[in-house]
């Protein structure tokens, strides 16, 4: 990648990965109301407004696979985009692989996530379904990259620009609050 599709990349890569985490939460958002629940949604956050619904085993599964399925998406489709429009397509698949990673990451040390739910739901275990995602949404990421022409700057680039999405995602959670 030239000099200048980096900085495009590093300026774009902020606000696309802040509109990320709310089109993730938006899947979960919509899978919800595919059920017919009423739903919240926030920039890092959506679920049931009544927590204490008991929910059936496939609207529950449907609700955590409903925001990863949409990260997919995102991958999938900055893998396909990348060689018209590389800065765009390199950002949409490395933040998916970039925030499928951290989310990984938490589940291990903090609180488990989407895909660790759903593992344990399946019975297999907190860890494959979210490997499996990883590295899916790696090998695009690597590949679009690739694609791109890019190097260690553009993984430095988007390292450093997904880093400061994320801290504004999470930062701004509670300042902007319920959305929908």
């Amino acid at each position: 990648m030239t000099r200048s599709q980096l900085t495009r990349l590093g300026l774009i890569l902020v606000p696309l990965g802040v509109a990320s985490f709310l089109l993730h939460e938006a899947g979960h958002y919509f899978a919800g109301r595919a059920f017919g629940l009423n739903m919240f949604l926030q920039l890092n956050s959506a679920g049931p407004v009544d927590g204490t619904l008991e929910l059936s085993w496939l609207a529950r599964f449907s609700i955590l696979a409903g925001g990863p399925a949409v990260t997919i998406v995102e991958g999938v489709l900055g893998f396909l985009i990348v060689r018209r429009m590389p800065v765009i397509g390199v950002s949409l698949a490395y933040f998916a692989f970039y925030m499928r990673m951290l989310s990984f990451g938490m589940s291990v040390f903090i609180h488990p996530n989407d895909e660790a739910k759903m593992g344990v739901m399946t019975g297999i275990g907190i860890y494959p379904i979210h490997l499996a995602v990883c590295a899916v949404l790696a090998i695009l990421a690597v590949l679009a990259i690739r694609r791109a022409g890019g190097g260690w700057g553009t993984w430095l680039v988007c390292f450093v620009a997904s880093s400061l999405a994320v801290t504004l995602a999470v930062f701004g959670d509670p300042l902007i609050g319920r959305i929908l």
